[in-house]
C-alpha cells in the first residue's frame, strides 16, 4: 500500500511539475423583477477555480460554487424567502479547436452540492435542506486576451441532475440562466 501511494504520489509530482497553473473564476449578480410592483429576486453567485494543464489538450480543475437568492413576499406582509448553495465542481477540460486566440472547450465533470432554503415569517424561520449531483459536460469558448488572461464562457450543460431523496433529470440544459462569464489568469 505505501509503495503504491508513494508511486502515485511521484506521477501527480511529475504532472504538477510540467503543468501551467491557472486560477480563476466568475462572479455573478442579477435583480430581477416580474412586473413594476412586484418585490425584486436578488440572484449571486461566486464561483472561483483553480486547476493545471496536464497536457497540450487537457486541464484538470476544481471550483467551488457560492450562490444565494433572495426574495420578499409582495402578499404577505414581513416575509422572505433566502436560499444558498454551495458546491464543489472537478473537471476535466478537452481543447477541441484553438484558433489563434480564440479556442472552444468541453469540460466534463460532476457537481456535489448542499442548500439551504429558509422561509422568514417575522420572527418565525422554516428551513429546508437538500444535497444534489450532478454529472455533464459543459460545453464553453474561451479568448486569449494575453499571455496571462483569459476570458471564457460555458454555453449551457448536458447531463444528469438528482437531489437526495427528490426530483431527478437528464438533458440539455441551453438559455440564459446556464450562460456563465469568466476569466482565467495563468501563474
Amino acid at each position: 500500500m505505501k509503495k503504491l501511494l508513494l508511486t502515485l504520489a511521484v506521477v501527480l509530482m511529475t504532472i504538477a511539475a510540467n503543468a501551467q497553473v491557472w486560477m480563476g473564476g466568475s462572479l455573478g449578480f442579477s435583480s430581477t423583477r416580474e412586473t413594476e410592483t412586484s418585490m425584486p429576486v436578488i440572484d449571486y453567485s461566486v464561483a472561483p477555480e483553480i486547476g493545471f494543464a496536464i497536457a497540450p489538450k487537457w486541464d484538470l480543475a476544481i471550483g467551488i460554487a457560492l450562490e444565494g437568492k433572495s426574495q420578499k413576499s409582495e402578499v404577505l406582509y414581513n416575509t422572505k424567502a433566502v436560499g444558498t448553495a454551495i458546491a464543489i465542481q472537478p473537471y476535466a477540460r478537452y481543447k477541441a479547436i484553438n484558433c489563434g486566440k480564440v479556442g472552444f472547450f468541453i469540460d466534463g465533470g460532476f457537481e456535489y452540492g448542499y442548500a439551504t432554503v429558509k422561509l422568514i415569517q417575522g420572527n418565525h424561520i422554516d428551513k429546508e435542506e437538500a444535497s444534489y449531483f450532478m454529472v455533464g459536460l459543459k460545453p464553453g469558448v474561451s479568448f486569449a486576451a494575453s499571455d496571462k488572461i483569459t476570458f471564457a464562457a460555458r454555453i449551457g450543460s448536458l447531463g444528469y441532475y438528482k437531489e437526495k431523496d427528490g426530483a431527478s433529470k437528464f438533458g440539455l440544459n441551453v438559455n440564459n440562466s446556464a450562460f456563465t462569464f469568466g476569466l482565467w489568469w495563468s501563474l
